[in-house]
């Protein structure tokens, strides 16, 4: 999965967007920020401005995923879009 399937996944399965930013320019309220730095995939979480690695990866589809499953686990799944 790429980011931008990520997030048109989310927005269908109806996570909100202050929860979720894939440019740490426009970061979430509080929540996960996907980026590309240097090559790799970074997963921050953003709280309070400020922000915490939580993971790296080489490829994206594996943020990507790991991403998507953490905001289940944090948000719960959504069922209503």
């Amino acid at each position: 999965m790429k980011t931008i399937e990520l997030a048109d996944l989310l927005k269908r399965e109806g996570y909100d967007h202050r929860w979720y930013s894939f440019d740490r320019a426009a970061p979430p309220i509080e929540g996960y920020i996907l980026e590309s730095v240097h090559g790799r995939w970074i997963i921050f979480y953003f709280e309070r401005g400020e922000t915490r690695d939580i993971a790296n990866f080489e490829l994206e589809s594996d943020a990507c995923d790991y991403l998507y499953r953490r905001m289940q686990q944090v948000y719960g799944p959504k069922t209503d879009p």
